[in-house]
């Protein structure tokens, strides 16, 4: 037993190795990117600088404002080819969907900026299209991450104090919730004068109750329609919290005759033999 745990250790170790590895080349990769594309770069250029050492070392050599970087990705450059192929395969597979056509006819054109949004009257839909799965919910995902980044640029010293209140409706927003830190967007957004709804079957989606409690505890108003799960039922009736209320009840003992006494009520005249 204790071998084991001592090799799932040093396991977890390697992995986080290749992914901080990884993590710093995509950040260094986006970084060079958008210097040296400016406005024209696409994430179709960063898996191509992914996959081809020569391109990438091209580009050092002739775009000075990125040779700063140089150092980040120094053993990027230094692999072997087939030592490079390996190393960036995790990457390759990541980024692979940023090459394909359907992407590339949305992601590399663009009508409007997103800084646009919060100073504009706009209406963004975002769709997640249910045939594609994955892929789709990790697309939607990160254009809504961009949105939040740019709710979050509404906090820095420099930001303009003309922004416009936004509105976000997130339908199905369980499928997300491992790709979209809810609780850290629920936990700002009003501040930075933002609304956020999230739309869900049943609150046993968000994941086990730890998890659902941090989520939904920075929601302000519920609304739960006919036919909800009994999960959902509970939850929201235990958010109701409890309350006493006292009841009072008298119980009044009747002697056999008192049926008869009782009920005369006290205006009635008895009737008498003969009259006026």
């Amino acid at each position: 037993m204790d071998s084991l745990v001592l090799k799932l250790f040093f396991l977890g170790l390697i992995l986080s190795f290749f992914y901080e590895r990884d993590y710093r080349w995509l950040r260094t990769l986006i970084t060079i990117t958008k210097q040296a594309y400016g406005q024209d770069a696409k994430p179709r250029d960063i898996y191509q600088l992914v996959g081809d050492q020569e391109a990438l070392r091209h580009l050092f050599r002739n775009c000075e404002q990125i040779r700063s970087y140089a150092t980040e990705i120094a053993d990027l450059f230094n692999f072997s080819p087939s030592d490079h192929s390996r190393a960036v395969s995790g990457l390759l597979n990541a980024l692979h969907l940023f090459n394909t056509a359907p992407v590339r006819k949305v992601s590399e054109r663009s009508d409007f900026l997103l800084s646009d949004i919060c100073t504009r009257p706009t209406l963004l839909i975002v769709g997640a299209s249910l045939a594609d799965a994955r892929a789709a919910e990790m697309l939607s995902s990160m254009m809504l991450n961009q949105l939040f980044n740019q709710v979050y640029r509404r906090f820095e010293s420099s930001g303009t104090g003309d922004s416009r209140p936004l509105y976000f409706i997130l339908d199905e927003s369980p499928r997300l919730r491992d790709r979209i830190d809810f609780k850290e967007v629920l936990s700002v957004s009003r501040s930075a004068r933002v609304g956020v709804c999230l739309a869900a079957q049943d609150v046993a989606q968000f994941g086990d109750e730890r998890e659902v409690s941090a989520i939904l505890t920075n929601c302000l108003t519920f609304a739960v329609l006919r036919g909800c799960s009994p999960e959902t039922a509970r939850y929201f009736s235990s958010r109701l919290g409890q309350r006493s209320e006292q009841v009072v009840s008298v119980n009044r003992h009747r002697e056999p005759f008192d049926l008869f006494s009782r009920n005369k009520h006290p205006n009635d005249s008895s009737p008498c033999a003969g009259g006026t």
